[in-house]
Order: C-alpha cells, then sequence, then structure tokens
C-alpha cells in the first residue's frame, strides 16, 4: 500500500502555508515525488513581497520536481467534491490568512490536510465544515493537473 507523506513543510515555524497546501497537493496528485521542506521555504521566501496568492503562480508556472498544474480556476463550494477528487483544491480560510488542501470530498463530506498539524489529514462533515466558514469569505482554486 501506497502512504504519501504529507507535511507541514516548516509552516509550524513560518508563515507558509500557501506554499505547504500547494505542496500537499502536489504530492497527493504525484506521491512518488520527493519535495523537501527547505524547498517549499526557498519558493515561500522568493514568493514575499508580491501576493498570498503567490504560491498558485509557484504551482502553475515552476512546480516541484518538474510537475505544474495545467490550470488553477477558481469554484465555487458545490464544484468542491469534483475538483477535489479530480487534482485537488488549494483553499483559503479566514479571507486569505490560512490556505489549506482539499484532497477528496463526497456528499457527506471533505478530507483536509493542514500544514499547521503536521500533515495530518482529518474529515470534516459539511455541516461542520459550514460552521467553521461562517461569517467568512473562503476561497477555492482546483488545481488541474495533466490528465485530470
Amino acid at each position: 500500500m501506497l502512504v504519501i507523506h504529507y507535511q507541514s513543510f516548516g509552516n509550524n515555524y513560518k508563515g507558509d502555508c500557501e506554499y505547504a497546501a500547494a505542496a500537499n497537493l502536489t504530492l497527493h496528485e504525484y506521491p512518488l515525488i520527493k519535495i523537501t521542506t527547505k524547498e517549499v521555504l526557498k519558493a515561500w521566501n522568493n514568493g514575499i513581497g508580491e501576493t498570498y496568492y503567490s504560491a498558485l503562480k509557484y504551482v502553475n508556472t515552476i512546480g516541484w520536481s518538474g510537475h505544474k498544474a495545467l490550470t488553477i480556476p477558481v469554484i465555487t463550494r458545490p464544484s468542491i467534491i469534483y475538483a477535489a477528487n479530480h487534482g485537488g483544491v488549494w483553499a483559503t480560510e479566514y479571507s486569505g490568512t490560512h490556505a489549506i488542501a482539499i484532497i477528496a470530498a463526497n456528499k457527506n463530506g471533505i478530507r483536509v490536510v493542514d500544514s499547521t498539524m503536521n500533515g495530518i489529514t482529518f474529515y470534516s462533515s459539511w455541516n461542520n465544515w459550514a460552521k467553521y466558514f461562517a461569517g467568512k469569505n473562503e476561497e477555492y482554486w482546483w488545481f488541474k493537473w495533466k490528465g485530470n
């Protein structure tokens, strides 16, 4: 059985969650590649001063181990189930203050990788997800990879 090793990629001591979420989505799609914390922090350090969304640009133009997302369109909550199961979803919490990776979803809920939890995945029902985001502006991007 293949075990994917999601990671914090430095997010437990640096504010690189947007790059960590993108790296975890890349690992989810290409589980045999190796992405190091050093690589993610280097990308994050080079992206500071741009915008919070510079991680999306990085994955779309440079990527890790030669793997780039073909496109990264903005989606709405009703599209998460399809997108999470066809490439993954980069999501922001609190209107752009924390990014997470949604790696799977179905009619009952979603599976999330949060880099602040050392790459541990957790499940959330849609009801809990809605409560969590109540009054917040959530944002979602679909990572479309070659072959999705």
